[in-house]
């Protein structure tokens, strides 16, 4: 009888705490909240370290199917180091839309991850073959399909955003609505709107369909993307001094990993022709036109060739600007013999051009371009 008493009090036990454990899952489930519980150390064979390479995840199915592959980092080199803090992990989560309120980031402060890449399935970029979007279906439907409409889409705004030529787009979608995005025109037809917060277009990005048939509306299916960029771009590959000209020995075109497209991306480096260095840049930073300005092609107290085209001849003369010109820009110039102070445009480095009409002392001691004297 003692005996049959304690069985029934731990099964009693047993049951309150499975229904407590119960009930808090299913409160998650209500309210939409998600955890992400940070490990202490991770070892990853590929250079773009994922969420769920990190971290477990757990909340609504979802968002936690399309959290999993969220890029957070892409390490450069093999055998390397990171060291991943909770709050960059946090901000990584704002900065691809997810809404800070609804996540709690807990676990470790911080997570150590080692980079050890496999040896075999190189691709072109030196790095391990994988898919960018693990956890998340890559596979590619007619053009007729919602999958296809919405990557069009998708990459269209890629591209009105600056995305460089040439760049590798991968976009993954939840296994829960590959049913979804198997409907096909004209059977079906589709109203594609985003989310209020889709501004960046790379990382997680919310979409709102619409699925109409006879133009009766079915439903409404909310749909994450998940996003992720590879472009070849130019990185400083020295220190680059302020103010200095860039050269083609200072950059090195590399592949990366993009967090976003808010900057104008070198390619090549006449993409700089006259221009310098706004401040000092550090080895292996992403080159964007931002960090230059352009280069004075004049300066204030040079001596420049001046020129002026009439009736077919071009004629020039030696000056001197008043101030530093870029250009097109108009600037202050004066003969040196006559000591007549005119205006002219930048054309060149060192040379300026006189566009009105100018008076005969302008052009005192000028010279046909032959070298002949006018």
């Amino acid at each position: 009888m003692i005996e049959m008493m304690k069985f029934t009090k731990r099964l009693t036990i047993g049951l309150v705490i499975s229904l407590v454990v119960w009930g808090e899952l299913a409160d998650a489930g209500q309210n939409g909240r998600i955890e992400i519980r940070i490990w202490d150390q991770a070892t990853v064979v590929t250079p773009e370290i994922r969420l769920d390479q990190i971290a477990s995840i757990s909340g609504v199915p979802e968002e936690v199917a399309a959290l999993k592959p969220l890029l957070i980092v892409s390490l450069l080199n093999d055998d390397q180091t990171v060291t991943l803090r909770a709050w960059e992990i946090a901000g990584r989560l704002s900065e691809a839309g997810f809404d800070a309120n609804r996540i709690d980031v807990r676990g470790s402060a911080r997570c150590i991850v080692s980079y050890v890449p496999e040896k075999d399935g190189v691709d072109t970029a030196g790095h391990a073959e994988r898919s960018m979007t693990s956890g998340a279906s890559v596979v590619r439907r007619g053009p007729a399909s919602l999958e296809a409409k919405i990557r069009e889409m998708i990459e269209r705004n890629l591209t009105n955003k600056g995305l460089p030529v040439g760049s590798k787009v991968e976009i993954g979608f939840s296994a829960t609505v590959q049913e979804l995005l198997a409907l096909t025109e004209p059977s079906y037809r589709f109203e594609i709107e985003t989310q209020q917060r889709t501004t960046n277009w790379i990382g997680l990005v919310g979409l709102k369909i619409k699925v109409y048939r006879n133009d009766d509306l079915l439903q409404t299916v909310p749909v994450l993307a998940q996003v992720q960029v590879k472009a070849r771009i130019a990185i400083a590959a020295r220190t680059i001094n302020s103010k200095a000209r860039l050269t083609s020995q200072d950059l090195e075109m590399t592949w990366r990993a993009m967090t976003n497209l808010s900057g104008k991306f070198v390619t090549d480096v006449t993409d700089l022709a006259d221009q310098q260095a706004r401040r000092m840049i550090p080895p292996g930073t992403i080159l964007t036109a931002e960090l230059f300005e352009p280069l004075p092609l004049v300066k204030r107290g040079q001596l420049v060739t001046v020129l002026y085209n009439r009736s077919g001849l071009e004629i020039k003369m030696v000056g001197k600007v008043m101030q530093n010109g870029y250009r097109d820009e108009m600037v202050q110039v004066r003969n040196e013999q006559s000591k007549e102070v005119f205006r002219a445009k930048v054309v060149g480095a060192g040379q300026v051009l006189v566009e009105n009409n100018p008076t005969a002392e302008l052009f005192k001691g000028a010279a046909l371009a032959d070298g002949s004297k006018r």
